[in-house]
């Protein structure tokens, strides 16, 4: 298939994948894995005979008006997964995530990382609905904690299980990182995120495990 195709499928699917219809969406987005899975969605960017990689950099609006440490712990585990990096930007009223990835990454980055945190704050607040008020903040952070960790493992089982020795995503997390470079500097990771409550994240965990994230994470072939 030709990659202007595979683009244009996916834009289709990533479409699909923001439907209020649950079936609809979860069908959508196990058909994007397929296809990425498929054609090695990690290097579709990078031109073979050149090199020449397409890099983007854009915002994502916070999902919250005051920053909130999940969410950015959410969109670096994301990119990470892609070989791409996020940055967070804080402003006076407001904040966002900036998403450093190739063309076809970042459109599938984003649709995911608003998704996820979609699912993640209507679970966090159903595992701490009718607790007391003094608990609730620090419950709510270790159940979403909890959820992020197990997304990460499994996208990173799903998305970087191919060894990274291939030349063109050397080229590829090259030009990411030297777009890094070129606006921030040399950035830092945050640090680890503390657990305070040992069963919420235990909870959180648990919960993490029934996400959809694609069919392929279950170990099924993609059809030829």
């Amino acid at each position: 298939m030709e990659l202007s195709k595979i683009r244009r499928r996916l834009t289709k699917l990533l479409a699909l994948s923001a439907s209020p219809n649950k079936a609809e969406a979860e069908l959508a987005m196990e058909k994007c894995a397929e296809l990425m899975e498929k054609y090695n969605i990690r290097t579709i960017d990078v031109d073979e005979k050149t090199g020449r990689v397409d890099v983007v950099v854009k915002a994502v609006p916070g999902y919250h008006a005051k920053h909130k440490r999940w969410e950015t712990q959410l969109a670096a585990c994301i990119a990470e997964a892609f070989d791409a990096v996020a940055v967070i930007n804080q402003f006076p009223d407001s904040w966002e995530i900036v998403f450093v990835a190739t063309v076809t990454d970042y459109e599938f980055i984003v649709n995911l990382y608003k998704r996820l945190r979609r699912i993640i704050s209507k679970q966090a607040s159903g595992f701490t609905s009718g607790v007391d008020k003094a608990k609730k903040e620090e419950l709510d952070h270790n159940f979403k904690t909890g959820m992020i960790e197990t997304i990460y493992e499994r996208l990173l089982m799903m998305y970087k299980r191919r060894p990274d020795t291939r030349e063109m995503v050397l080229f590829k997390k090259d030009a990411i990182h030297n777009t890094v470079m070129d606006i921030w500097g040399d950035i830092s990771k945050a640090p680890p995120t503390e657990v305070h409550n040992y069963y919420a994240m235990m909870s959180g965990k648990r919960a993490g495990e029934h996400v959809c994230l694609g069919k392929s994470l279950t170990g099924d072939k993609p059809e030829e």
